[in-house]
């Protein structure tokens, strides 16, 4: 299990709000190479994808978006990570630039995609999927001296 060191960088109060931005690493000699993995942009796409894709489906099954889109959309998803960096420097938005590269890939159906979700849906999810799978990791690994496996506790 790789250690995540995280580093408040800003922290800004205005109107009663308070706005932290932090960034995280992943020593490298304490990262084990598939959690390392799970924490790379490509992998965070993936996952963002994974949930656009089931909420589709979910959508599909109450009738407020056609099987075939669904279909369609499974079929041709896909996203290039420099695309959407690319995009994103144009729109200043990370998940509108996901979405735009997605909708590049999959066409007339990507207009399904998304549907009646906010940002924060796609974004929180997707991070607690991530979570689980580094969770995943960790527990069948064989490294079992981490302090926070022998005694539950987890500082993050």
């Amino acid at each position: 299990m790789g250690i995540a060191i995280t580093k408040l960088v800003v922290q800004i109060r205005r109107y009663n709000v308070t706005v932290v931005f932090c960034t995280t690493a992943l020593i490298e000699r304490y990262t084990l190479p598939e959690m390392g993995n799970l924490w790379t942009e490509a992998y965070k796409f993936k996952t963002w994808l994974e949930v656009e894709i089931a909420v589709c489906e979910a959508q599909a099954e109450l009738g407020h978006i056609p099987a075939e889109a669904v279909a369609e959309i499974k079929a041709k998803a896909n996203f290039d990570p420099q695309r959407i960096l690319e995009i994103e420097a144009e729109v200043r938005h990370d998940v509108i630039a996901f979405l735009t590269n997605v909708n590049e890939y999959v066409g007339d159906a990507g207009r399904y995609i998304h549907l009646g979700m906010t940002s924060s849906d796609v974004l929180d999810t997707a991070l607690a999927l991530q979570h689980d799978h580094d969770w995943s990791i960790a527990r069948h690994s064989r490294r079992t001296d981490h302090f926070w496996l022998q005694t539950g506790w987890l500082v993050g």
